[in-house]
């Protein structure tokens, strides 16, 4: 404008800052959030949005800022528990931001029983054991703060059974100790923790206490490749099943470092005071110990004293019966490395290698495969089987290779490669309807009895059961065997 006149310019237009909202009582609060309110400031109709503030700290400094917001509301979620929060709001347009409102809101979030979990009880033994646990939450309180373990001998342990409280408020793992446990005993657990909301539990596991420990006792009954394991029961203790496990070691100072591993036994009989180890070393000294093992593990005797695994056979050695058996199992001999001292049960049987076979007064031996024998003799009272089908081969030795004082019944074949002599008053018992005797020299009062049925040369028969003693030297030609019955020769084919 001049004296000339006025002039307008071009017409512009802004938008005033927004006014100020009016904060309002919080809502709908929770343990992790609420939902923050206010109203609207009086003003034009310009659009504009509403920023949020909220924090711990009443002064902002550290602040969660949320924009953009068109309703007079906002929910706010991802909070601590038992938490004191602050909130305000501002309106925001195109100009800028309008004043905060007049005053701020304080909510605290709501608190709860801590949540809890349960771990695998840990390292057992008879009387104690280790129980864990893991706080999860406090719940947003420790006040009245406990946590521990608790555990009883059936389901559903609560804090009114046996408990620990000496467990951590952090939000980290903590253990308690379960004491005065009874001996294989099934417990059940649970972690446990309490604030001035209530207590809450972990999930519930189980456990046996492990088994009393047997008590030792010596070793028995050695032979040249093992020994008896003997001991007592576990004293008084709870009934979960268990079972034994023998372990052999050849040092007791070291024992764990020198364990036979072939000859563990497992799985034996809680009702079972012994066990026979077998697959042993000859002439070597032995350790034992014993474990009770149920499912949470093993609970080991003491050491034994030790026990010496006898000597052991060897084919060349001298053998004699030690018992009515078989030709074939060792069980039924006995052997010597020099024929008079230092006599072993036999943890082999002889053959025609041995120093010398025996069997002696009162034994039979039974053969139950065929066998090859030199140097051996059937003593007066003593019995030889020979089993039919199965062949005794007298192999060709020094000297006599079988002398006969006792009784050797041949149901099978007798082969002689060596010599044969019948003694007064031994037996041979041919007990085959054949003529197949081996060439024997009879001595007098040598007895050959036929136990079969044969046809002679001429006119007489020979019927089973008949004794023919030998008074004068027997011979053999054309393959025939001559023999004296009352004076008179008969030869048989």
């Amino acid at each position: 404008m001049n004296s000339a006149g006025t002039t307008n310019g071009n017409n512009a237009t802004f938008t005033t800052l927004p006014g100020q909202p009016t904060i309002a009582a919080e809502s709908a609060i929770t343990s992790t959030g609420f939902r923050a309110n206010w109203t609207a400031p009086s003003q034009g109709g310009a659009t504009f949005t509403y920023t949020l503030e909220y924090g711990t700290d009443n002064t902002f400094a550290s602040k969660t800022t949320v924009t953009g917001i068109s309703a007079i509301f906002a929910d706010i979620s991802g909070l601590s528990m038992g938490v004191t929060y602050y909130y305000r709001v501002k309106c925001s347009n195109t100009t800028g931001d309008g004043a905060y409102s007049a005053s701020y809101e304080t909510v605290t979030t709501t608190t709860s029983a801590p949540t809890v979990t349960t771990q695998a009880v840990s390292s057992i033994t008879s009387t104690t054991a280790t129980g864990n646990g893991t706080i999860i939450s406090t719940g947003g309180s420790t006040t009245n703060w406990v946590s521990g373990i608790c555990w009883k001998t059936s389901t559903g342990p609560t804090t009114a059974d046996s408990k620990t409280t000496n467990g951590t408020s952090a939000l980290s793992a903590y253990i308690g100790n379960l004491i005065s446990l009874a001996p294989n005993t099934k417990y059940y657990v649970k972690a446990y923790a309490t604030n001035n909301i209530g207590t809450s539990y972990g999930s519930e596991v189980n456990f046996n206490s492990l088994s009393l420990p047997p008590t030792i006792s010596s070793g028995s009954s050695a032979t040249n490749v093992g020994f008896t394991a003997n001991w007592s029961v576990p004293g008084t203790q709870g009934s979960e099943t268990f079972t034994y496990t023998v372990e052999v070691s050849t040092s007791s100072g070291s024992f764990d470092a020198n364990i036979v591993s072939s000859s563990i036994v497992t799985g034996i009989s809680s009702s079972s005071v012994s066990q026979a180890i077998t697959g042993l070393s000859p002439s070597t000294t032995y350790y034992f110990r014993v474990k009770a093992v149920n499912t949470s593990g093993s609970n080991a005797s003491g050491i034994s004293t030790g026990i010496a695994t006898l000597a052991s056979s060897s084919s060349t050695d001298y053998f004699r019966s030690k018992t009515t058996g078989n030709w074939n199992a060792s069980t039924t001999w006995e052997s010597s490395a020099n024929g008079s001292t230092g006599w072993i049960n036999a943890n082999q049987t002889p053959t025609s290698t041995s120093a010398e076979i025996t069997i002696l007064n009162e034994h039979t031996v039974t053969m139950s495969a065929d066998v090859s024998a030199d140097n051996m003799t059937i003593a007066s009272g003593g019995q030889l089987i020979v089993s039919s089908g199965l062949t005794l081969t007298v192999t060709n030795g020094t000297g006599t290779d079988l002398t006969i004082n006792g009784t050797l019944i041949n149901s099978g074949t007798v082969i002689a490669t060596g010599t044969i002599v019948v003694g007064n008053g031994g037996l041979f018992d041919h007990n085959q309807s054949n003529m197949n005797v081996p060439v024997i020299t009879w001595n007098t009062g040598a007895i050959l009895k036929l136990s079969g049925t044969y046809s002679g040369a001429g006119t007489e028969s020979f019927t089973a059961g008949d004794y023919y003693y030998y008074l004068h030297r027997e011979y053999t030609y054309s393959n025939r065997l001559r023999f004296v019955r009352n004076e008179y020769n008969y030869y048989c084919q």
